[in-house]
């Protein structure tokens, strides 16, 4: 029993890694408006995971929300200016 679970934590954690090594892939090619403005659901499927795997990836959802926010403050600056 334990050499199956050690297996499956084995298989799981490389999914993992495979999957977090293709959306940083996706985000690094992107700007952060880019980011900002693409749905998550774009993300992921460029990513080629599936859209809940992003919300799996703490980091990556992260630097996502705060290109959300970059972009809120950019375009509330914008209008203040205008």
């Amino acid at each position: 029993m334990k050499n199956k679970c050690e297996k499956l934590n084995q298989i799981q954690k490389a999914k993992y890694a495979a999957n977090d090594k293709k959306l940083w892939d996706v985000l690094n090619q992107m700007t952060v408006r880019e980011i900002a403005l693409t749905p998550i659901g774009t993300i992921a499927l460029e990513a080629g995971i599936s859209k809940s795997a992003v919300y799996d990836h703490q980091k990556a959802y992260q630097r996502i929300v705060e290109c959300r926010e970059y972009e809120e403050q950019r375009v509330r600056h914008l209008r203040h200016t205008d």
